[in-house]
């Protein structure tokens, strides 16, 4: 697809002047490495990551052509001291709006995308499952459980929900963003609520509670 833009460069300053050290595909999804330091951690914040993945090595890095979307992947694979293999279960936290640095001519811009689906890897290493939240336009008519996700997985209808559950942000590698001045996300129908002469009547049919 065209919206995508995941063409990023990592330069180096030479006196006056940037040097392309590194660069990415349109195509190819942007990957922020979980630092060896991190494997303990219990949370981090996908801003930790992007500003690592920024300023790493020295250098600064920065998307290239924005357009609409973009696709981040976390690896998640860490390889420990000895030698292993390990897979960092940190749950990864993000707000309303993500900064991702863009390159203007000569810097660093940070402009404002939107998290509007993510995938989760369940499992370890070798094995294990994968689940997809999507983001959705909040939906309020029912009060006492507003969404603004919908979880999905094999073998049964998407649930709505208000938070990504504790284990998925544990397991999360991929996130589709969306600048956030085009984002025209899903609305959801509304709860059907009985009106006010059904409750009345179901009320009026309940006994006293105090005879």
């Amino acid at each position: 697809m065209p919206a995508i833009s995941n063409s990023w460069d990592r330069r180096v300053q030479m006196d006056q002047n940037f040097v392309r050290h590194d660069s990415g595909d349109q195509y190819m999804p942007l990957t922020l490495q979980m630092d060896p330091q991190m494997i303990q951690h219990d949370e981090v914040s996908l801003a930790t990551l992007l500003r690592s993945w920024n300023t790493e090595l020295g250098m600064q890095a920065g998307i290239t052509d924005p357009e609409d979307l973009i696709l981040l992947h976390i690896d998640r694979l860490v390889m420990t001291p000895n030698g292993n293999l390990t897979k960092s279960h940190a749950a990864v936290t993000f707000g309303w709006e993500v900064q991702i640095p863009v390159w203007a001519t000569h810097h660093i811009d940070w402009t404002s995308y939107t998290v509007v689906a993510c995938i989760a890897h369940q499992g370890d290493s070798q094995r294990g499952h994968y689940q997809c939240m999507l983001r959705t336009f909040p939906e309020v008519s029912d009060l006492a459980a507003p969404a603004i996700w919908m979880s999905c997985d094999d073998g049964r209808a998407p649930q709505k929900c208000l938070l990504l559950p504790d284990h998925f942000t544990r397991g999360l590698t991929c996130l589709w963003l969306c600048r956030t001045d085009k984002v025209e996300l899903h609305r959801l129908p509304p709860v059907s609520m009985p009106d006010d002469t059904a409750i009345l009547t179901l009320l009026a049919t309940q006994p006293d509670p105090e005879p």
